[in-house]
């Protein structure tokens, strides 16, 4: 295996085809989950579809304490933070919780010598729902308006 990446949230849908695609590009899965436990099943099929390259998971169970991803930055050369929060769906609890982890996976990636980039990314649909069809702008005050007033 080559070097090593962090994924935070592991496990989540657009996460878990992130560390599903790295070992084919030579690199090493570090990933974090809220529980290990929970993470058997994902671990299951990480070593069925690359079993010379396995996955390291490790428990961080909340995103939103200071430090959260300190520990286990330690020694990767990347960050790739997907950003989602799945616990509320009111815009004012999402997006501060939201922030929080990204500015916690900064923060580690800055206090860690061996980061050397930091990739923040989340779903399209945090912005929008598709509109097929439909013109419409996506800009940073976009906050999937349409999926909140649905639910």
């Amino acid at each position: 295996p080559g070097s090593p990446i962090l994924v935070t949230g592991a496990n989540g849908l657009i996460r878990s085809h992130i560390c599903d695609q790295l070992p084919s590009r030579s690199y090493l899965v570090c990933g974090t989950v809220r529980d290990t436990a929970k993470a058997d099943r994902m671990l299951h099929f990480f070593a069925s579809c690359h079993p010379k390259t396995p996955a390291l998971l490790f428990e961080a169970p909340d995103r939103v304490s200071p430090g959260c991803f300190d520990a286990v930055v330690f020694g990767c050369d990347s960050i790739i933070h997907v950003t989602s929060s799945m616990s509320e769906i009111a815009a004012e609890k999402v997006i501060p919780t939201v922030m929080v982890g990204v500015l916690n996976s900064l923060k580690s990636a800055a206090n860690e010598e061996s980061v050397k980039e930091v990739f923040n990314t989340s779903s399209s649909v945090a912005a929008t729902l598709p509109m097929p069809g439909g013109e419409y702008s996506i800009d940073e005050g976009s906050c999937g308006e349409e999926a909140i007033q649905k639910t």
